[in-house]
């Protein structure tokens, strides 16, 4: 990215084409380096500024452009291309007049150098009418020279029709010559239309340029506003793919506990309805032997053996006072022992008693072992039925944490598509800015093809020059030819009547000049410009007013291409 910047830096300082008189020197950049030229000139202007250091000026190329620092770059070269290139755009292009257009500097030299050789020694545009007029009177005064000098007979026949033929030719060539010269001024008045022409399109396109620099400034500013949003919305989605992760390994780990704890609860109540089932079969069984049992106390309580005992100890205990009346009326320990065999033994009734305190010990070890055993099963069932409690009301976290679990997830996925939709419109924008990257690029290379083109069209110029250069010489050595027939006309006419010799000495002038004056005339035929010159005139004036517009245009794509750099590596 660093080199990409770097090169575009290097392109936009290679395509403003002003120099100035002085020069600035940086310690760092070396006279042969490939951008010192670049480098200089671009400060000169002001443009681009050094690094003072320890009373030396730094450039420090291989350092990475700041957003600053472009922002100043930027700013001083709009400022430069203002004040020299959008005044132009001020004029409209019907309130233009001809001495207002500014025609750029190498094609107004080119103009003036051509100018000249339309021009006189006082700068009019009249050389070559001037000349035909001159060579018009000049006919005219041979012609009567020839009326005059038909009756005389002292000039030789020979002479006279030589001279005649000279004159007769020079006039065609001079003919030729008049009509080359107005159809070279008529494409010189066509050139000057297409010359306005010209400046018309160039301030139009001075306009477009300055349009096109608001154009990237806008774009510049909302592909800024973008980047900043797709930098604030990028760490959402990121962190929201991490929720998104997140919730779903704990939405998958809830899965698994849950069903684990249905698979628990499932073995909790298949063995609880075995446990119920057991407990009811037991339950059954020690009411059986509880019924049993008690069934069997009642009837040892109620069998009539042990009724007829119990009555009949009953009846045969008495009171302690009946005892003691009765004892005192006993008198003998016979009497007494008799009485006494009417009672039950002690041992009788002791085995009575233990009998049934053998029973109800046995019944109460029975109903407390039942006891202890139903209290032992549900105290089992209890806690099971606890742990199934406590499992349910889990199963009823987890369902509210899947339930909020989901809901969160839903806006997640909201919020993702939104962000997705935002993204693909980023996208759109991305694409939309590569293709006028690209169309930008085809600019640059026709723009290097036109630059091409102009240094052909600089040689044909350079050629056409040396050929309007060597007309001027030409033309102006034929105007002291002229200038020297006539004034030797003339003197042969205003001495035709007085002397014929002067008639042979302006013979043998003519004669003697005759090829000099055809070898001129040829001369003249040759550096006459052509069509095909003129055209190439044309269209060099055509090519030349475009360099500076192309200039500027080059360095405005310059900017936007660097500003686009600058923006993707931010």
């Amino acid at each position: 990215m660093k080199k990409s910047l770097k090169i575009s830096l290097i392109l936009i300082v290679t395509l403003v084409m002003v120099s100035t008189g002085f020069s600035i020197t940086y310690a760092d950049v070396a006279s042969n380096h490939w951008a010192y030229d670049s480098i200089v000139r671009l400060s000169e202007l002001g443009i681009l500024s050094g690094i003072p250091r320890e009373g030396e000026l730094y450039f420090e190329g291989s350092e990475p452009l700041s957003r600053y620092q472009a922002a100043v770059l930027i700013d001083k070269l709009l400022t430069y291309v203002g004040d020299n290139y959008a005044r132009k755009g001020e004029v409209e292009p019907e309130e233009v007049e001809p001495a207002e257009v500014k025609i750029p500097e190498s094609l107004t030299n080119k103009i003036e150098k051509f100018d000249v050789a339309l021009k006189d020694a006082q700068g009019n545009y009249v050389q070559m009418t001037t000349v035909l007029d001159r060579f018009n009177s000049l006919e005219k005064q041979i012609a009567e020279l020839r009326e005059e000098m038909e009756p005389v007979d002292v000039a030789p026949a020979g002479i006279s029709t030589e001279l005649r033929k000279l004159i007769i030719s020079t006039s065609e060539d001079i003919s030729i010559v008049s009509k080359k010269v107005d159809e070279l001024e008529t494409k010189t008045t066509e050139l000057s239309k297409k010359d306005e022409d010209i400046m018309g399109s160039l301030s139009e396109l001075s306009q477009d340029v300055v349009d096109l620099s608001m154009n990237v400034e806008t774009a510049n500013t909302n592909i800024k506003a973008l980047s900043e949003d797709l930098s604030k919305i990028l760490p959402k989605v990121n962190s929201n793919e991490d929720s998104i992760t997140s919730i779903t390994k704990t939405l998958e780990s809830y899965k698994t506990s849950m069903q684990e704890t249905n698979n628990e609860l499932d073995a909790l109540k298949n063995d609880f309805a075995s446990f119920k089932e057991t407990a009811n079969t037991n339950y059954a069984n020690i009411q059986d032997r509880v019924t049993n049992i008690e069934n069997e106390f009642d009837n040892l309580i109620h069998s009539t053996e042990m009724s007829d005992k119990l009555a009949e100890l009953t009846e045969s205990m008495v009171t302690q006072e009946e005892l003691a009346a009765k004892l005192e009326e006993m008198i003998s320990v016979t009497d007494l022992n008799g009485i006494l065999k009417l009672y039950a033994k002690v041992e009788t009734v002791n085995e009575l008693k233990n009998t049934v305190s053998e029973l109800d010990v046995t019944l109460s070890n029975r109903i407390q072992s039942v006891e202890d055993s139903v209290n032992k099963d549900l105290g089992d069932i209890s806690r099971r039925l606890a742990a199934v409690e406590n499992s349910l009301a889990a199963i009823s976290a987890l369902e509210e944490n899947v339930s909020s679990l989901e809901s969160l997830y839903s806006e997640i996925k909201t919020e993702v598509s939104a962000n997705k939709e935002t993204i693909d419109s980023l996208n759109v924008r991305i694409t939309s800015l590569e293709t006028f990257e690209e169309k930008v690029n085809n600019e640059l290379d026709s723009l290097k093809n036109v630059v091409t083109d102009v240094a052909n069209l600089q040689e044909k110029t350079d050629k056409i020059e040396e050929t309007v250069i060597a007309n001027d010489s030409a033309i102006e050595s034929l105007s002291g030819r002229i200038d020297t027939v006539e004034n030797v006309l003339t003197d042969v006419a205003s001495g035709t009547n007085a002397n014929a010799q002067s008639i042979e000495s302006l013979t043998a002038t003519v004669s003697q000049n005759k090829s000099e004056l055809e070898n001129e005339i040829e001369n003249v035929k040759k550096n006459t410009p052509t069509n095909d010159d003129v055209q190439s005139v044309r269209n060099a004036a055509n090519t030349s007013a475009w360099i500076g517009g192309a200039g500027v245009v080059l360095g405005i794509i310059g900017i936007v291409i660097g500003v686009l750099l600058a923006n993707e590596a931010l």
